[in-house]
């Protein structure tokens, strides 16, 4: 059975083409430092959404009525800019802090999943990050990819990094490495400023394809496209599999509980669907694409 823990045991590529890591990042810290050593890096460096959160951790500035003259209608306009100009601020900070958050979490995920470390909490990644993080999987191993983007983005512009908005620089981040990334998003901003629109998904779409980084179509080597269908395959057994021990987990809980369900018909029909996939499990003897068993 093909495991997950291959996608994020390899170094992450946050250098150039070719690098591992980041330069004077030695090869041998874990994936999660390596990450977080490079983001770190980078936030000195370049400043950007990084800084702003230093400077926000230093204290913000707070509105002093006294400072404010003239005329009551005077007083009245600065104190009101004073405090749209406080919101405004305590907005982005939000949006930077709930960034810097997600690149945390995916830094700290990638370095659980690559040493299975999850294993002292749970049998699958997938229950360890539902228990713990209330996470579905597919959002933990986004976060997981996004993260060295979102390091990237919080150093690189003040624009609050996303990651729906990282995700689409994963592929340049693995193919080009981080240079690639950062001129796109120096592209992206560019264009945003001159025409005065936000920095979204598509806009960063775009700037990759303008800058002639997007993913073009390569010869076709059949044994590769085996190999993947063999890897894919294999996940989704392993998934299958997680999916299944959380639900056995679960309905001994409910076991263990011994309260009757509120709604006892939703529990039947409940009931009748788990049954039914335990039946159809039970006939499995053999593993995909192998002989069945004598």
């Amino acid at each position: 059975m093909t495991r997950r823990k291959s996608r994020t045991a390899a170094p992450v590529p946050v250098g150039s083409p070719g690098q591992t890591t980041a330069p004077g990042i030695p090869d041998s810290l874990s994936v999660g430092d390596q990450v977080a050593a490079a983001a770190n890096a980078a936030a000195a460096t370049a400043g950007g959404g990084t800084a702003a959160l230093r400077a926000l951790a230093d204290g913000p500035q707070r509105i002093i009525p006294a400072q404010f003259t003239g005329t009551d209608a005077e007083r009245l306009a600065q104190l009101e800019d004073a405090l749209d100009g406080a919101a405004t601020r305590a907005g982005r900070a939000i949006d930077l802090m709930k960034g810097w958050l997600d690149e945390q979490r995916g830094t700290v995920l990638r370095e659980i999943h690559a040493h299975d470390l999850y294993k002292v909490k749970a049998k699958s990644f997938e229950q360890y990050v539902w228990d713990r993080w209330k996470l579905k999987r597919a959002r933990a191993y986004q976060l997981m990819d996004a993260a060295p983007v979102l390091a990237l983005m919080s150093a690189i512009a003040d624009t609050p990094p996303v990651v729906s908005t990282a995700t689409a620089l994963v592929p340049v981040l693995k193919t080009h490495g981080a240079d690639a990334v950062r001129g796109v998003l120096e592209q992206a901003h560019a264009t945003a400023k001159d025409t005065g629109t936000k920095l979204t998904t598509a806009a960063i779409k775009r700037a990759v394809r303008d800058s002639g980084l997007a993913a073009t179509p390569a010869a076709v080597d059949p044994a590769t496209v085996e190999q993947a269908r063999r890897e894919e395959a294999g996940r989704k057994l392993t998934a299958a599999a997680d999916t299944a021990e959380r639900a056995l987990a679960l309905y001994e809980e409910a076991l263990a509980a011994d309260i009757a369900p509120a709604d006892i018909i939703r529990a039947a029909v409940d009931l009748s669907r788990l049954t039914k996939v335990g039946r159809v499990l039970g006939k499995q003897t053999r593993v995909p694409g192998t002989p069945p068993t004598a």
